[in-house]
């Protein structure tokens, strides 16, 4: 089991910085905020996320832009 699950992480810790790099120019765009928002709440949506994954997702989300941001409750 060891065996299996250690390269798997390896290959998801890599997948997550290339992504993260890959999302340099859209955190750094002014329509970040905007845009974070209306992808959080079309996620939410899709997948019927209870209160408390709402709440995650939110925390998650929040300094994804650079700053702290307060996504709008639904």
């Amino acid at each position: 089991m060891r065996t299996e699950i250690r390269p798997r992480l390896d290959r998801i810790t890599v997948d997550m910085l290339k992504a993260i790099k890959a999302a340099e120019r859209a955190r750094a765009r002014p329509s970040c905020e905007r845009r974070l928002a209306w992808a959080a709440f079309r996620i939410s949506a899709r997948r019927d996320l209870h209160r408390p994954h709402r709440a995650g997702l939110h925390r998650a989300l929040g300094s994804f832009c650079g700053t702290q941001v307060q996504l709008v409750s639904w």
